[in-house]
């Protein structure tokens, strides 16, 4: 039996370091901590402060915010999808969270399911779990809305990861047929506004599937939210273009 294990490298100071609450650490997507003197190799006991077992693997990466590190996780067997909360100190769990799912979804082997990362503001946190849907919790694991947003039909299965920006819960839910790029209120998780993505027509392929007709085409970017002159912008990339929205309203600004 293989063990799937959360770990917490040693960190100079655990109690005030910085927090992580997104994928990439900000809805910059930067991937850049302020942090420093962090060890730069670890083993099995070198520089590890503790060590989790998790049911299954999975490809999504912690969320981090005071003493919670959260972290998705599916559980194939059981059919369920969910949340888990542990303590950052000792890596206790704290609770877990989720839902059963009974439907087929497709995915690739490669790719476990829940592969989205969470979000959290430190208040409550955001998990995406593909088909399942999307739901939200307070910091003690408590639901505080669910939404269906239909199923991800494609090969590679999804992994795009929510943000949390303003009062909204922004997230792509695709790639494959009905995929949608969505902001959804924070507080009850309904619809604010959503844009539909098209069907891609790739033409003459050059990457990958060069030479081939059609072939796999899909996004699995997190969009991220940057700053342009006096106003903020919501960029995603698609399979064929790069779009900008107003992040508030959902119109589309350039493409």
């Amino acid at each position: 039996m293989r063990s799937f294990l959360l770990l917490l490298v040693l960190l100079p100071c655990i109690a005030c370091a910085a927090p992580w609450p997104v994928w990439r650490g900000d809805v910059l997507g930067s991937g850049i901590t302020a942090e420093t003197g962090l060890p730069t190799e670890w083993s099995k006991t070198k520089n590890i402060v503790w060590r989790a077992a998790l049911p299954e693997a999975g490809n999504s990466t912690p969320a981090v915010f005071g003493d919670h590190i959260y972290v998705t996780q599916a559980v194939s067997a059981e059919k369920w999808r969910g949340l888990y909360c542990f303590d950052r100190r000792d890596g206790k769990l704290l609770w877990k969270n989720g839902v059963i799912y009974n439907k087929e979804e497709t995915t690739h082997p490669t790719n476990p399911y829940c592969s989205s990362s969470p979000a959290t503001d430190g208040k409550m946190v955001v998990a995406a779990y593909g088909s399942a849907g999307i739901a939200a919790y307070d910091t003690a694991g408590k639901e505080l809305w669910r939404r269906d947003l239909g199923p991800v039909v494609h090969t590679w299965g999804t992994s795009s990861s929510p943000i949390i920006h303003g009062d909204l819960v922004i997230y792509y839910h695709g790639p494959g047929i009905g995929a949608l790029l969505t902001a959804l209120d924070k507080k009850t998780g309904a619809t604010v506004w959503e844009f539909k993505e098209p069907t891609w027509n790739p033409g003459e392929r050059t990457d990958g599937f060069k030479g081939q007709d059609g072939g796999v085409i899909g996004s699995f970017v997190t969009p991220i939210v940057v700053r342009s002159g006096d106003h903020e912008e919501l960029v995603m990339s698609f399979p064929l273009v790069m779009k900008s929205f107003d992040p508030g309203s959902g119109k589309e600004l350039w493409s």
